[in-house]
């Protein structure tokens, strides 16, 4: 019995440092969430074949190139732009960021090598809150930062990039509900809140916003030199 009483002890310490290891490698990710979004292999393979189909394929010739497959982005650069727009919520308690939309888009014609190839960006986005709609994502509107000290341009006024909102889709019930949101929750006229100018108008204006949009990863197949 001598003897017991030390080994229990070790035998606890090897439960506790094992017990904390396990823990830490489980938070490292959320399982159950990510399993939600993840597909399989033979899902990805079809949809890739599909867009090939129905995307790049006919519009080929009128092209004159093969368009983008994908857009490759380095985990370090996401994870700054993640860390990016989770800042922007820190500095901005009163606003809910809610997510990121992913926009498909193209370069417009220009003498860049990347000239009318497709692309995506990304934008953070805030919610409307307790907004009951039939297709939730229409909820999570696009923005970008009217900073009321230079000082602090992650902090301000969010102005709604309505130029990036789907103008068919009870646009303006959207903005309205955001501005009576925005109305009550402003404590000075001059005070955290949002504008609902467009982005041209502001920079028409000489208006600096803090930019909030990411691009420039890397498209495939590279484009072809001139």
């Amino acid at each position: 019995m001598k003897h017991s009483i030390p080994l229990l002890i070790k035998l606890s310490l090897v439960f506790v440092i094992l017990l904390q290891s396990c823990t830490a490698v489980k938070g490292k990710y959320n399982i159950e969430r990510v399993n939600e979004h993840l597909i399989s292999k033979d899902s990805a393979i079809k949809m890739y074949e599909e867009y090939g189909d129905k995307r790049i394929r006919p519009l080929q010739n009128q092209l004159g190139f093969e368009d983008t497959r994908f857009v490759w982005f380095s985990l370090e650069d996401m994870k700054a732009y993640i860390n990016y727009v989770e800042s922007i919520k820190k500095e901005n308690p009163k606003e809910k960021v809610s997510g990121i939309r992913i926009y498909f888009s193209a370069y417009p014609k220009n003498n860049k090598i990347e000239s009318e190839h497709q692309t995506v960006f990304m934008t953070p986005t805030v919610e409307l809150t307790n907004r009951v709609d039939r297709y939730a994502p229409m909820n999570h509107l696009p923005f970008v930062i009217f900073p009321e000290n230079e000082n602090e341009p992650l902090k301000g006024r969010f102005e709604i990039i309505t130029e990036l909102m789907l103008q068919d889709y009870k646009m303006e019930d959207r903005l309205n509900y955001y501005k009576q949101k925005i109305s009550r929750n402003r404590l000075t006229s001059t005070g955290t809140g949002v504008s609902f100018n467009t982005t041209t108008a502001r920079a028409a204006n000489n208006i600096k916003v803090t930019r909030t949009i990411y691009n420039e990863g890397e498209i495939a197949p590279p484009p072809p030199e001139n």
